[in-house]
């Protein structure tokens, strides 16, 4: 396991704590973003989403650019970085709907916040295409009744059956 680099709340004082049209367009509403914490900053112009330990730690910022992705403006990238692998996008906020549930394993954090804006509570995120053993981990410590994997179509099989073996 990898030591788990955490930061101070006020770490994100520094961006403005406001909504983002770009993720209201793409369904995912004010209260989702509000509850979430997704904040804005101006001079990266990224849309900025606050990463969480299993215990609620800050521990990443990543941001998504609202202007054109190229080589040099990726569409995602880590403003603060932290070790992704030590934990799961909504596992601390949707710990609750999950414990003994249906579980729904995402590969992005942006589905995770849509479901949530539909009310539905019991989802994750990777974070990446790869589920790690301590990722593996925290799912089964939820005791669950079923865990469905909905990556993304452009991923190849073997990935998800990978992480199926892993889980």
């Amino acid at each position: 396991d990898v030591n788990i680099v955490t930061y101070s709340e006020s770490i994100l004082d520094q961006y403005m704590y406001i909504p983002n049209q770009l993720w209201l367009n793409d369904g995912i509403s004010l209260e989702t973003q509000q509850k979430w914490g997704v904040r804005f900053d101006v001079e990266s112009q990224r849309i900025l989403l606050p990463i969480r330990t299993p215990t609620g730690e800050l521990m990443a910022v990543k941001g998504r650019t609202v202007q054109e992705v190229t080589d040099y403006n990726p569409k995602y990238l880590y403003l603060i970085k932290g070790a992704m692998s030590q934990t799961l996008f909504g596992y601390y906020e949707n710990y609750n709907s999950m414990y003994e549930g249906d579980i729904l394993v995402f590969e992005s954090e942006k589905s995770v916040l849509k479901l949530d804006s539909w009310n539905y509570h019991n989802a994750i995120a990777l974070g990446n295409n790869s589920l790690s053993t301590t990722q593996a981990k925290l799912i089964m410590s939820l005791n669950p009744q079923n865990v469905t994997f909905l990556l993304d179509k452009d991923l190849p099989i073997e990935n998800t059956k990978r992480d199926v073996e892993v889980l």
